[in-house]
């Protein structure tokens, strides 16, 4: 088994991509075919070349059908901060709000206010000032 660590910077909306994909066993079918391209005649350094660049095939591949999975869980992730913020923003929000429109009540009434209304529930007009 193969393991590969990525990291994508200057994402849009997520910013730092970072994913570990699992690579697993990598087969080749016919290893003249997929490795040597066929060809008998090469040098140990062309072996090498070869080799590493079918096993970098074969990485690339894996690691670009992940990226859209990391990128998913990533965005999920980035959207739940996002929305708790928010929720917290709002909360604070209406808490100085409801602070903006309560009234604080007051038990001392002035008794000169009350003496020149009438009463609730009384059928008698008020007197007339003069």
């Amino acid at each position: 088994d193969i393991g590969a660590g990525v990291v994508i910077q200057q994402v849009p909306v997520v910013g730092t991509l970072s994913f570990h994909p699992k690579i697993g066993k990598i087969v080749f079918d016919d290893i003249q075919r997929d490795i040597f391209n066929d060809r008998d005649d090469l040098s140990p350094q062309e072996v090498v070349a070869c080799i590493v660049k079918a096993l970098g095939k074969k990485i690339a591949k894996v690691v670009v059908e992940e990226i859209p999975g990391a990128l998913g869980r990533q965005s999920k992730e980035a959207a739940k901060k996002v929305m708790g913020k928010s929720v917290e923003g709002v909360k604070k929000m209406g808490a100085k709000m409801k602070g903006m429109f309560s009234r604080k009540r007051d038990s001392s009434v002035d008794a000169s206010s009350t003496e020149a209304s009438p009463v609730a529930g009384s059928r008698e007009p008020a007197a007339a000032e003069s």
